[in-house]
C-alpha cells in the first residue's frame, strides 16, 4: 500500500513492512497549530481508508469526538450528494450515525455477543417505530457488520452501547487488526513503550504517532530499536 507522508514529519523510519512516523506539533499549541494538526491527521486518514482499513486513536474522549463529528458530517454530505437516504440513529455519548458510519462498541452485552472494543459499520437503518410514552421501543433498528460477530441487527437500546468509530480512545482499541493506525496524543502524555509495541504488533502497514513533545517521543521511538531485556 502507498501512503504519502505528512509534510510536517520530523522522524520517519521503517522496520520490516511497518513504517512509523511522528508528527510533531509545537510544545505550545495555539489554535492555528492545533487545527492544522487535525487537518493533516484527517487527510492521512482519508487517504488510508480509501484503500484499506484505518483508525484514529486518541488519548481522550474529547479528541475522538472532534474527528468523529467531522467524519460523520462528511459521510452525510457524501450520501446527500449521491442522492441516497440519510436516516440517523442515536448512539452513546451524544453521537448520531447514518448508513456507512464506522462504529465501536463501548459497553459489552455478552448475551448479544457484543464486546467493548468491537468495531464495525452500519449497513442499513430502518425508520424506528415510535411508541406512546418515551418512545423507547426495542424494535430492530440498525443492520450492522461487527468485526467480532459478523452481520447483526441492533435495537434502539443496542445502539446506545456504540459510539462513532472513526476515532476511538486507545482504551477501546482491543480487537481489530487495522492496516493503518494514527495515534493522536493531544494531551502530550506519551504512552508506555509496551503500549506502542502492542500497537505495532496489531497494525499491518502504517503507524503514525502525533505528539506535541518532540524530545520525549523521539526518545520513545529510539527505544523501540533497543533489544528487549530477557
Amino acid at each position: 500500500m502507498s501512503l504519502e507522508l505528512l509534510e510536517s514529519s520530523k522522524d520517519d523510519f521503517s522496520t520490516g513492512s511497518l513504517r512509523y512516523q511522528t508528527i510533531v506539533a509545537p510544545a505550545v499549541m495555539p489554535l492555528a497549530a492545533t487545527v492544522d494538526a487535525e487537518v493533516r491527521i484527517l487527510s492521512t486518514y482519508r487517504k488510508a481508508i480509501s484503500t484499506s482499513t484505518a483508525v484514529i486513536l486518541t488519548d481522550t474522549q474529547a479528541a475522538a469526538k472532534v474527528f468523529n463529528f467531522t467524519l460523520h458530517e462528511e459521510q452525510m454530505e457524501v450520501r446527500k450528494f449521491e442522492r441516497l437516504p440519510t436516516p440517523v440513529v442515536r448512539l452513546a455519548n451524544d453521537y448520531v450515525a447514518t448508513i456507512g458510519d464506522a462504529l465501536v462498541c463501548h459497553q459489552s452485552d455478552y448475551k448479544r455477543g457484543l464486546t467493548a472494543g468491537s468495531t464495525g459499520k452500519i449497513i442499513d437503518i430502518t425508520q424506528p417505530i415510535v411508541l406512546a410514552g418515551d418512545g423507547s421501543a426495542n424494535t430492530a433498528l440498525v443492520r450492522a457488520f461487527i468485526d467480532t460477530i459478523g452481520e447483526v441487527e441492533l435495537s434502539t437500546s443496542d445502539c446506545l452501547r456504540f459510539q462513532l468509530g472513526y476515532a476511538i480512545p486507545t482504551s477501546l482499541d482491543k480487537w481489530s487488526s487495522y492496516d493503518v493506525r494514527i495515534v493522536f496524543l493531544g494531551s502530550g502524555q506519551l504512552p508506555k513503550l509496551s503500549d506502542i509495541r502492542r500497537l505495532i504488533n496489531k497494525t499491518k502497514s502504517f503507524l503514525y504517532i502525533a505528539s506535541s513533545d518532540e524530545k520525549s517521543i523521539s526518545s520513545l521511538i529510539a527505544n523501540l530499536h533497543q533489544p528487549r531485556e530477557e
